[in-house]
């Protein structure tokens, strides 16, 4: 099964109002103003790294598509030149709507997330797939197989 990735405008406007809800709580919290700005400096920077990162897909870290293999193997393209083998150790349904997947890469120290919603694939059946994928793997050994 492939899954190429896209934007996504639910992930946008949950994230949307996620980060200024966020703003809105800490603009009113009693702290002073030095440390308010601080945090609203660092809430502002963190949201442009994951906006880029997960949302608009043009970080270099981003993931673009996801190959699943019958033999519980999956592949993770970066951009066309660079690809990732990992198994999923993590899959986590937020709701209907959002799917926050956690592979274990070669090489790398920490999972890679992929976080999805229904419009972030190209096609609907393949979101379907996809759920009913998860919905079926057994774990074993901390792996989806």
């Amino acid at each position: 099964m492939v899954v190429p990735l896209k934007f996504s405008r639910l992930l946008f406007v949950g994230f949307i109002v996620v980060y200024s809800l966020c703003g809105f709580l800490i603009s009113l919290s009693p702290m002073t103003e030095m440390l308010r700005i601080l945090l609203i400096l660092y809430l502002l920077g963190h949201s442009f790294s994951i906006l880029r990162h997960y949302i608009l897909l043009l970080s270099p870290k981003s993931i673009q598509q996801l190959i699943y293999n019958e033999d519980s193997y999956w592949q993770l393209e970066h951009d066309k030149s660079r690809w990732f083998h990992g198994s999923l150790v993590q899959a986590v349904k937020i709701s209907y709507s959002f799917i926050l997947l956690g592979f274990e890469v070669t090489g790398k120290f920490f999972p890679v997330s992929v976080l999805l919603a229904p419009d972030s694939t190209l096609e609907r059946t393949q979101w379907r797939r996809l759920q009913y994928l998860l919905a079926t793997a057994k774990k074993c050994n901390n792996r989806y197989h």
